[in-house]
């Protein structure tokens, strides 16, 4: 039994490292903009963990409204978080996956509940949505068959991204404008906690590596590895990358490698784990400024052989 299923996870990483996947980036200019200087959402074909990036079938700018955040919803759906030039009430976009024309397709648009420069999407497990807004607070929906659903609000002042623990009990959210995580019960939608991250500055957009979160510092030029004890209160954090204006990163299905995105540089740096850190392996160079960014992985037919539980680790971002 053991050594089935060691072979099985032995495949697992195989494929997951061989896997092409689609790197979503979301163009977003610094600061608030007018409505001639929206983009859209640019996509990159990775062939596999380390593999070559070409430019691939994006979303356009006419499709969306000054893109900022990224999310796949638990069913698959693709939602956009819209600044709308952080001056006008915001929206969320949403597109399905058309894999007849390798495309993504409007499916709709999510207005409302105190969206206002809409930066960073989260989905919880248990089916609620939030998105974090330029001046506050965070906007709380119920993502349940397809329908969003507004059920109030969470937290106030800015925020710029959110994160879901493994656990479903903690929502955490950054500010942008501070090396500060803030930590919310997602049962009450109290304010629990906050903790100063060594050495951040304009903690932005993020995901999760396993249980550890990393979150890029814009403002500081660094990434950071943050640790969380059994109660979701951070331990330890830590330095493991710097870059010209972080704003965003990402990581290769099989977490083995890492992609951080300049808001300004115009640069997707790539950074391949050695079992011990990160180090620097190439870039993207985009020529355009940049938001958050989302790896999404077609599910082929192979992923049949490992088991509906890698398929689930493909899914797995920001939870």
């Amino acid at each position: 039994m053991m050594k089935a299923l060691l072979l099985v996870l032995a495949l697992s990483a195989t494929v997951l490292a061989q896997a092409n996947f689609q790197l979503l980036v979301t163009e977003t200019p610094a600061g608030s903009v007018g409505s001639g200087q929206w983009a859209g959402v640019r996509r990159y074909n990775v062939a596999g963990t380390g593999g070559t990036a070409n430019l691939g079938n994006g979303i356009a700018a006419a499709m969306v409204s000054d893109p900022a955040g990224l999310a796949l919803s638990p069913t698959g759906e693709l939602f956009v978080g819209n600044r709308h030039g952080n001056a006008a009430a915001s929206s969320m976009s949403r597109f399905n996956y058309n894999s007849g024309t390798d495309t993504y397709d409007p499916n709709g648009t999510v207005t409302g509940n105190a969206l206002f420069g809409t930066h960073g999407i989260v989905f919880s497990a248990a089916g609620e949505l939030f998105a974090t807004n330029v001046n506050g607070p965070v906007s709380r929906f119920t993502y349940s068959g397809g329908v969003v659903t507004p059920t109030g609000f969470l937290g106030s002042g800015p925020s710029r991204d959110a994160f879901v623990s493994g656990d479903g009990q903690w929502l955490y959210v950054t500010q942008g404008v501070s090396g500060t995580l803030l930590k919310y019960s997602i049962a009450t939608g109290a304010f629990v906690n906050s903790f100063g991250i060594a050495g951040a500055g304009g903690l932005h957009n993020g995901n999760w590596r396993g249980n550890e979160l990393y979150i890029a510092g814009f403002t500081s030029g660094t990434v950071h590895r943050i640790v969380f004890d059994a109660n979701g209160d951070v331990t330890t954090s830590s330095i493991v990358a710097t870059a010209s204006g972080p704003i965003s990163l990402a990581f290769s299905p099989d977490e083995q490698e890492m992609f951080v995105a300049g808001h300004t540089s115009g640069i997707i740096n790539r950074f391949s784990y050695t079992g011990s850190g990160w180090t620097n392996n190439g870039l993207i160079n985009t020529g355009v400024n940049m938001g958050d960014m989302l790896v999404v992985v077609p599910e082929p037919a192979s992923m049949a052989v490992v088991g509906l539980g890698v398929a689930a680790l493909l899914r797995r971002r920001k939870r």
